[in-house]
């Protein structure tokens, strides 16, 4: 029984690297336990974020490094270093995050977004300059939920209030992001496939 949180959790992640578990919570705490003495949290932030922490994913190439996003309440990504217990920069965002995930094969973040068009941001790292976008080809503005990325094929998942499930092929629409100097690259195009949960292979 751990306890730490005065309000629901309403996120957590585990780092396999280091043997920690972050969580999130209603009113924007973040709490990290370490497994082998999960007692106490090993690290506290309170109001780490303003209200509900919605997102969360450790770096898979920097395993210290944890990314967090909060919907609601001054929207914003932020990053925390685990070896010196403390935040290592934050970003301001237009929308409500939904889910953040890294793109260990481009050293990018990636995070998804409420009632934006804009589904998908990419955000370079540690620059957190916005270097790409995936956007809805309609006008409406869904929100985008879970995200997962397969690594070795370069394609993410996405899950909307549709209750279906998008796939992104990056191999294709990668070719068409052209980077100037830190400036937001070309739109990139949803691909129309629509695949049903159960049916996915």
């Amino acid at each position: 029984m751990f306890d730490g949180h005065c309000m629901p959790v309403v996120s957590c992640r585990y780092n396999k690297a280091r043997d920690l578990l972050a969580t999130g919570d209603l009113q924007g705490d973040l709490m990290i336990w370490d497994m082998r003495q999960p007692k106490i949290p090993a690290n506290s932030f309170k109001e780490a974020h303003k209200g509900r922490i919605s997102g969360m994913s450790w770096c898979p190439w920097q395993p210290d490094l944890l990314a967090t996003g909060n919907t609601r309440h001054q929207p914003t990504l932020k990053f925390w270093n685990l070896l010196t217990g403390l935040k290592s920069r934050e970003r301001r965002v237009s929308h409500e995050v939904t889910s953040v995930q890294w793109l260990e094969s481009e050293q990018e973040l990636i995070s998804s977004h409420k009632s934006t068009p804009e589904a998908i941001v990419f955000w370079n790292y540690p620059s957190l300059e916005r270097c790409g976008t995936l956007t809805n080809d309609d006008d409406e503005t869904n929100s985008t939920g879970l995200v997962s990325v397969k690594k070795s094929y370069q394609m993410i998942a996405t899950s909307e209030e549709s209750d279906s499930i998008y796939v992104w092929d990056l191999e294709q629409t990668r070719e068409s992001m052209t980077s100037h100097r830190g400036q937001p690259s070309t739109v990139l195009s949803r691909r129309r496939s629509l695949i049903q949960l159960g049916l996915m292979r």
